[in-house]
């Protein structure tokens, strides 16, 4: 008689009160028993089998079927699933009120979306208080895949005790589960991966085994004869970085008769067991005794931001459920600090200076806040709030201690590239004994190190192209049966885009028709960014040198070119506004939930899907009882297969408890909800009737990523009315506003006719663009070039100009970027060597026309050492810097602005001939690291940001003016009027540039 099996229990852990504030938990059962056993029968058999496969806490409202489960043999595993329920206050009680109302629930759920970093916003008013909200995060990892199976001496995959006593599956196990709750600031992103399930049979190349799902699931084993299942990914929420909380991925099937390859480990984070079942930071997640309700008195002062010469501090006011309790007023006082050695206790003076008086709100719940200016840099302070009743009586008395930060700095800072899932898993079959034969290939991961490519930025999103690179070549050898693999240098001519909010670079695939062109590689070419001109910004390439053999292998002999390529931004996100039309009104019906759908379909608009960047709302309803709309919902209804697991919908609006209690109110609504609003819609007790708010619960986090084309519905609840003839109402009609990109984005190039012959080809030019036309002057091929060119896109001509060529610069190979703090210049080689590291880096006020070095705070080394701390010395490589640094980077908060740069690649060689006409070339001295410069001295000190547009510009483009006419003489000669040509200087077209506004890189 078989005995029993002895199976141990999953790993559990939670918090020990009755409604845990955190809980983590492993999917399936555990593969391993104290002790040989064998299976009773068949019957418990197949139920250990579901019991491997099913997931945690499936019973959770928010548990989203099915996902998180284990693949059964030859089947993959589901993906994970993560939702978000946020707390949020619901009604503003009078300062006598003794009754407590549930605060509104509202969820979100998060999917699977291979390489896409989602986004889920804390929803919450953010103009008042409180501005921070209770998020109660819910993660499920990826299920592993199913072993291929059917290749073994069974025939059944049932479950096996190996004589070692541990147990077996041919099933995936399921993804494990983790839950906590953060208080989060109103308005933070936090990121999402949702870890795909792990594959089965067959899904890698040249292999068995599956392969490993989505966010760093390992692949199954291949033991030649059957595949173990992939690992399951791994899902995960970070916010600005830091992992809050991770559900790691199941493991996949294998290691039995039926499937004697091991199955792939599940996603786990660095350094932590994958049998844990996920992971929750402690440091910030809440505990049971931080979701208790706060005292009756004034909360202690937090910190908003901080800066070097500011402060900022928010205080809630206090409960006001009794008239002795009530706080009338506040007074702020300030004073110096001091630290004591050795200690980080901060010592008041005691001296306290008044600052400001506070009556209190009139919003009783309103968090209360206050400002502190003019204090010095890196220096300690005490603020002081004390509260006092009607009478005078003190009710508090509250002293923050703090530091003001250091004065802001340039400081260099290294970027990590994040990588997608496909490389994580070749990474791991390459650890984990697969062939190193992956290492030769071309990464599509990463550009490989390389020097004299482009390096442009459209709208925040960088592209690179071209280059000098390594590249590794495999051939089989027939004689061995085996690869082998060389590397050569070569002028490259791939396309990358890298996003600098991920850190994910990737690479645009060349087309496989023979109708689309592709520009041959090259490097030391321009690449300028034109502007939008309703179809997408325009990237213009010029010139460079490449191969003359046109096998792109560099060489003794070397081509220069003067051909010209122009590529519409990949990723151009485009508007489209879908309106319900006329006849589209809806009778809205008391006790009925009114909906009106809207089938939208770009197939003859474009030839490509576009999917959702950003969504706005437009909504006009006329209603005799506004207090009768329950709520407003979105929803999106796609034909794709791989959506239809699940809805997609989200509620703009939702009745707060306290607006039921009002009168009926009758008017028309005409209401615009969008995530960039500025105030939130459930601030209000009732539902406003007209303006701009943001919706209840995010649109981008419901909608954003996904087709335009689909089945969208607007649905209207409304209540019961005990009086049908006072509730009557009417849904005039909605729309749509929608921008959005390619869902799979591709580079279409487009050659552009060639220049007249007396265009020299050239490398290393200056292209300046001025509107839609282009400045070329300068470069080399076997000499030194000192004309200047104008290109106009708009009808192709191609002007030669009167050049001064006024501006030699002392380098060779320098990056620069032109922006509103002026001209930037980065790297670059001279005669005698490199520049000193941390030395390579000025800015040029061209009003002044005088370069400043741009100090570096992490630039000191010792004497003769390299300062890995920022980026080594060398030329040709490309510098651009990003707008709205503050949606991408957490910069300096305080009083002034932060520049980010983005920097990747260059040549750290010299040779005496990389200098001046010669093309010379070094292999093994190219660079593939990713920079970013913070440059917040250079925002504050610039001269440039000090002058305004109407006394530097304006008068430049006066209609008949002597500016315009000597400009019209010189830079826009063209020829017609017969004038002859003056002069047109490098520092005028960079000015015209400066004005328009138009940033851009370029090589000096």
């Amino acid at each position: 008689m078989k005995k029993p099996i002895a199976i141990v229990a999953a790993f559990v852990a939670s918090s020990s009160s009755a409604a845990s504030s955190w809980k983590i938990e492993t999917g399936g059962i555990a593969t391993t028993t104290a002790s040989p056993t064998l299976l009773a029968s068949p019957e418990e058999n197949l139920l250990l089998q579901e019991e491997r496969r099913r997931p945690p806490n499936t019973s959770d409202p928010d548990y989203f079927h099915p996902s998180a489960r284990g693949g059964r043999a030859q089947g993959p595993g589901d993906d994970g699933v993560v939702a978000f329920v946020a707390l949020v206050p619901t009604t503003n009680p009078t300062r006598f009120e003794s009754v407590d109302v549930p605060p509104l629930e509202l969820r979100a759920g998060y999917f699977l979306k291979e390489n896409v970093i989602q986004e889920y916003v804390v929803p919450g008013d953010g103009q008042s208080g409180p501005y921070d909200q209770v998020v109660r995060i819910k993660a499920w990892g990826a299920g592993g895949g199913g072993c291929d199976g059917g290749r073994g001496e069974a025939t059944e995959p049932l479950s096996e005790v190996d004589e070692d006593g541990a147990l077996w599956f041919c099933e995936g196990s399921a993804g494990g589960y983790v839950e906590a709750a953060f208080r989060l600031p109103v308005g933070s992103r936090l990121e999402i991966a949702v870890g795909g399930g792990g594959k089965s049979y067959g899904s890698l190349p040249n292999s068995l085994g599956g392969g490993g799902g989505y966010n760093g699931g390992y692949p199954g084993k291949d033991d030649g004869t059957s595949g173990g299942g992939g690992g399951g990914g791994m899902t995960l929420v970070s916010w600005n970085g830091t992992v809050l909380a991770a559900a790691f991925g199941g493991a996949g099937g294998g290691n039995t008769t039926y499937c004697s390859a091991a199955g792939g480990v599940g996603a786990s984070l660095r350094g932590r067991a994958n049998n844990t079942g996920g992971y929750i930071n402690f440091d910030l997640a809440l505990q049971d005794r931080d979701l208790e309700e706060v005292s009756e008195s004034p909360g202690l002062p937090a910190i908003l931001s901080l800066s070097h010469d500011s402060a900022r501090f928010t205080w809630s006011p206090g409960s006001h459920r009794s008239k002795e309790a009530y706080v009338q007023k506040f007074t702020v006082r300030l004073s110096e600090g001091s630290r004591v050695k050795d200690s980080r206790e901060i010592i008041c003076s005691g001296e306290y200076k008044l600052h400001e008086h506070q009556r209190r709100s009139l919003n009783v719940d309103q968090n209360h806040t206050t400002t502190l200016t003019g204090l010095k840099a890196m220096s300690y302070y005490c603020v002081r709030i004390v509260s006092f009743s009607a009478e005078g009586l003190m009710l508090s008395d509250h002293i923050l201690p703090f530091q003001t930060d250091a004065a802001p700095i340039n400081q260099w800072l290294p970027v990590t590239v994040r990588q997608s899932a496909s490389d994580i898993s070749m990474e791991s079959a390459i650890e984990r004994g697969g062939s190193p034969h992956t290492r030769c290939e071309r990464s599509s991961s990463q550009p490989s190190g390389r020097r004299g490519h482009s390096v442009t930025v459209v709208n925040n999103e960088v592209f690179i192209f071209g280059g000098a690179t390594l590249e590794c070549a495999c051939e089989l050898d027939a004689t061995r049966g085996e690869e082998r693999c060389t590397s050569r240098n070569v002028f490259s001519d791939e396309l990358w885009h890298f996003d600098p909010f991920s850190s994910i670079f990737t690479l645009f695939e060349r087309s496989t028709s023979p109708t689309d062109l592709w520009p041959q590689g090259r490097e030391q070419h321009s690449a300028t960014v034109l502007p939008d001109d309703g179809h997408g910004h325009v990237l213009i390439v010029v010139g460079g040198v490449s191969s003359p053999d046109g096998n792109m292998e560099i060489g003794e002999k070397v081509e220069h070119l003067s051909d010209v390529w122009q590529l519409r931004d990949p990723l151009r996100i485009l508007s489209y506004s879908f309106s319900s039309g006329e006849g589209a009104e809806e009778t809205l019906i008391p006790g009925r939930i009114s909906s009106h759908q809207l089938s939208l379909s770009l197939q003859e608009e474009s030839d490509e899907d576009m999917c959702i960047v950003d969504i706005q709302v437009v909504i006009s309803i006329d209603h005799s009882c506004l207090k009768a709309i329950e709520y407003i919902k979105l929803e999106w209804d796609g034909t794709a297969p791989e959506l239809q697991s699940r809805k997609y919908e989200t509620k703009v609006f939702v009745r707060n408890s306290e607006s039921r209690g009002k009168e009926c109110q009758s008017s028309s609504l005409n209401l615009i909800f969008s995530d960039k609003a500025k105030e939130w819609v459930l601030s209000h007790n009732s539902i406003p009737t007209s303006g701009t708010f943001r919706p209840a619960s995010s649109l981008g986090g419901a909608f954003g990523g996904l087709p335009v084309d689909g089945e969208w519905k607007l649905s209207i609840a409304i209540s019961e009315s005990t009086h049908p003839e006072e509730f009557f109402g009417t849904l005039l009609g909605w729309e749509l506003k929608i921008n959005a990109k390619p869902c799979a984005p591709r580079a279409r190039w487009e050659r552009l006719a060639d220049p007249p012959a007396e265009f020299s080809p050239r490398r290393l030019h200056n292209a300046v663009a001025v509107d839609d036309r282009l400045f070329i002057s300068g470069g080399f091929s076997h000499r030194r070039f000192d004309d200047l060119w104008r290109f106009d896109h708009r009808s192709g001509a191609w002007t030669e100009l009167k050049s001064s060529m006024e501006a030699r610069w002392p380098l060779h190979g320098q990056g620069a970027f032109l922006g509103d703090f002026g001209l930037l210049k980065w790297g670059g080689i001279a005669k005698h060597g490199h520049l000193e590291q941390g030395q390579d880096l000025w800015v040029l006020d061209f009003f002044q026309n005088e370069w400043e070095p741009v100090p570096i705070s992490n630039a000191t080394s010792g004497e003769g050492q390299s300062n890995a701390r920022i980026p080594h010395v060398r030329y040709l490589s490309g510098i651009v810097f990003l707008n709205d640094v503050d949606t991408i980077y957490e910069g300096y908060n305080g009083i002034g602005k932060v520049l980010m740069a983005a920097v990747f690649g260059g040549d750290g060689g010299y040779l005496h001939n990389t200098y001046a006409d010669s093309y010379g070339f070094i292999p093994n001295t190219l660079f593939d690291d990713v920079w970013k410069l913070s440059a917040a001295e250079l925002g504050i000190r610039s001269t440039m940001y000090c002058r305004r547009q109407e006394d530097y510009c304006d008068w430049r483009w006066i209609p008949s003016s002597s500016a315009l006419q000597n400009w019209m003489h010189a830079c826009g000669w063209d020829g017609s009027t017969g004038a002859d040509r003056e002069e047109c200087r490098l520092q005028d077209v960079l000015i015209a540039a400066w004005c328009r506004g138009q940033y851009q890189s370029m090589w000096l």
